[in-house]
């Protein structure tokens, strides 16, 4: 369905509330963080962008709908320690590119600097 650009209708299980909810989302990318796939897509019962844990979709149907395309400009990656992201970055090394935000940008930068400067 990411791929088709077609819409899904997952039956998804929400950890944070134990209950499940019958929604109908556009997937937008997947992505693989942490030896886990979520599944980044607006959901149209919600009317926003979400990220979807692949492992708690206990049912998934591919639709004939079109998907709704957003933005890449609008799709972004939240995070709460800078730490943590840096290591994650800095694993892959060149093969990350860090476009926003300016500040964790030039973060990256420096410490790509530190490394090459080392002994």
């Amino acid at each position: 369905a990411v791929l088709a650009r077609r819409r899904v209708q997952i039956v998804y299980a929400s950890r944070a509330r134990g209950d499940t909810t019958d929604r109908v989302v556009s997937p937008q990318r997947l992505v693989h963080y942490r030896d886990n796939w979520y599944l980044d897509a607006y959901c149209h019962l919600r009317e926003r962008l979400s990220t979807f844990s692949i492992d708690a979709m206990v049912r998934v149907q591919a639709l004939k709908e079109s998907a709704i395309e957003i933005s890449g400009q609008e799709i972004s990656f939240p995070y709460s320690d800078t730490r943590e992201l840096m290591m994650d970055i800095m694993r892959h090394g060149a093969d990350v590119r860090v476009i926003a935000p300016d500040s964790l940008r030039a973060l990256v930068i420096s410490k790509h600097r530190e490394a090459a400067d080392q002994n």
